[in-house]
């Protein structure tokens, strides 16, 4: 039985520290990628009224609960070149992202029920343009650690312990656990979006721009550019 952060969290006492490091070691593509827009293709989308930093949208983690996108004031967003230049799929620097309505549709296609989503408008300049806000509806407990090293650290704030899970190499998910899973986030690798591999193939295939991926938690090693 493979187990997740959950059980190696229970191993630790509270005030202590401990790096669990990979069982196994892969050669193997990562067939899970984290998602980034592209900046290659021009400058993000602006979202101008954004909201107070402790109810920007949230994925959800162990410590503080999911803030959806539902409840938010209409986004009011604006791309500062020709509208002809957008892409399909914008970051906004918190849990929720701008995706176009055909990717959007590709997504639902392949993994049917798996966004929060709802529509909203870019301004550029005399243009109205609708797209889509959206993050992924799940947010599940999927690390493999038999291939994944966490590390796991205990620091004293005051009269308080605070707990962090970090992923030194990168991660590794449980394609068991994610059979028939295309997109969704993870309650340990905290505010990104994941995506199969499949569906950025998809996504090449059916000519979306925006995006980039790589290996999930990193910062480096990119896979794909779209």
């Amino acid at each position: 039985m493979i187990r997740t952060v959950s059980d190696l969290l229970a191993d630790v006492p509270e005030g202590q520290s401990r790096t669990f490091e990979a069982s196994i070691s892969e050669a193997t593509r990562e067939p899970y990628v984290q998602v980034n827009f592209n900046h290659d293709h021009g400058p993000p989308v602006v979202w101008s009224n954004r909201p107070a930093f402790e109810e920007l949208p949230w994925m959800g983690s162990r410590t503080k609960a999911r803030i959806g996108i539902a409840q938010l004031a209409e986004p009011n967003l604006s791309y500062e070149e020709h509208p002809s230049k957008l892409v399909d799929f914008y970051s906004t620097g918190t849990s929720a992202f701008v995706i176009s309505e055909r990717l959007r549709s590709l997504i639902e296609e392949v993994d049917p029920g798996s966004l929060e989503a709802r529509q909203v408008f870019i301004n550029a300049g005399r243009s109205r343009l609708a797209y889509c806000f959206v993050m992924p509806a799940r947010n599940l407990n999927a690390v493999e650690t038999s291939r994944t090293t966490v590390k796991i650290e205990d620091t004293k704030y005051h009269t308080q312990w605070i707990r962090s899970v970090r992923f030194p190499e990168g991660v590794w998910f449980d394609e068991e656990k994610l059979r028939n899973i295309y997109q969704f986030s993870d309650i340990d690798v905290l505010n990104v979006w994941i995506w199969s591999q499949e569906l950025v193939d998809r996504a090449k295939n059916e000519g979306i721009k925006g995006l980039y991926t790589c290996r999930p938690g990193t910062v480096a090693g990119s896979i794909d550019y779209l």
